[in-house]
């Protein structure tokens, strides 16, 4: 897994290591579900560092398997205050 961290010294923070199995991504892997094909509701903790306490944290992903590539692509948001 390649991963780009875009707030180098910021917040909030990708984690590294294997894909969750609860975000869009980790489920196409393990053949659960196909693409997201939209945007999708995604809990925090499956993608940013500081959230395993924090259930209740959602973000939006959208995860496409790009088949020229051989590799999935992944688009995060979060359009909530993720604070409190």
């Amino acid at each position: 897994m390649v991963t780009f961290r875009p707030f180098k010294d910021g917040w909030p923070r990708l984690r590294f290591g294997e894909l969750h199995e609860h975000s869009a991504a980790g489920e196409r892997l393990a053949e659960i579900a196909e693409d997201s094909g939209r945007m999708v509701r995604t809990p925090a903790y499956a993608w940013l560092e500081g959230f395993v306490y924090k259930p209740d944290k959602d973000i939006k992903e959208d995860s496409r398997y790009l088949d020229f590539y051989d590799r999935t692509i992944t688009l995060l948001w979060h359009d909530e205050d993720l604070n409190d």
